[in-house]
């Protein structure tokens, strides 16, 4: 995480408070942004979290942004769906979600080698955002 980067070089006597403060605004200032993006997309916090994995890779760009948004709101429930309280830790949970989101990238128009890829991307921000979506 970018603020505990400038923590540590703060503690390394690297960079002084006022840069500490400096940076801790800046991440701020990107966290609001985001915030704005998901609010303008009309998507929540978690769906705009696989909306930005996602979309960080050129093959998303063949989907419309509704087709994205719906791509998104399918995965998000799914997950939902599927998470239990222990669901990150046990092998073969994660095992049945990954396949479930290879076979909806791949219903949207993935290559199954992609949607293999961007699949194991999902579960990663799944395992990030776990608490949230396991209640």
């Amino acid at each position: 995480m970018k603020n505990s980067s400038a923590v540590t070089k703060y503690h390394n006597n690297q960079i002084d408070l006022a840069q500490v403060l400096e940076e801790l605004a800046k991440i701020a200032k990107e966290m609001r942004l985001e915030d704005k993006k998901a609010s303008e997309l009309g998507l929540t916090e978690e769906e705009y979290a696989f909306y930005s994995v996602l979309s960080q890779n050129d093959s998303t760009k063949m989907l419309e942004d509704q087709k994205m948004k719906e791509l998104v709101h399918h995965i998000v429930d799914i997950i939902r769906k599927n998470a239990t309280v222990d669901w990150s830790k046990r092998g073969d949970v994660r095992a049945k979600l990954r396949l479930t989101v290879r076979k909806i990238l791949m219903k949207y128009g993935y290559p199954p080698d992609l949607a293999k890829m961007e699949a194991d991307r999902v579960i990663e921000q799944s395992e990030l955002l776990a608490d949230s979506l396991s209640r």
